[in-house]
């Protein structure tokens, strides 16, 4: 089915990790969580979901990490594997990395 699950659009890659309405608050915390941390804001553009670069090599990873995380959660939260809230699953992930 090339539709997605949760808003019936086509289901592209784009769509699936960045333009769906139901994880667009996994983004936004990570924005957030990114500006208070690490003092970057974050563009999230398509090619956001193939990494960040940063000048200073110790923020670009703490900002890949937290990209992977986020595009882990979306995978787990809208494949089912989960029931969970997207927000909680996202929060819960970031803690156990200490992100």
């Amino acid at each position: 089915d090339e539709l997605c699950n949760f808003c019936a659009c086509k289901d592209t890659y784009e769509h699936f990790f960045i333009e769906c309405r139901k994880i667009k608050r996994v983004w936004e915390i990570i924005d957030n969580t990114c500006f208070l941390k690490l003092k970057r804001k974050i563009e999230f553009k398509h090619d956001i979901i193939f990494g960040y670069k940063d000048e200073d090599k110790t923020v670009e990873r703490k900002i890949n990490l937290m990209l992977m995380v986020g595009k882990h959660v979306i995978s787990k939260y809208k494949c089912g594997l989960y029931s969970y809230n997207v927000e909680c699953m996202l929060e819960h992930e970031m803690r156990l990395r200490n992100l």
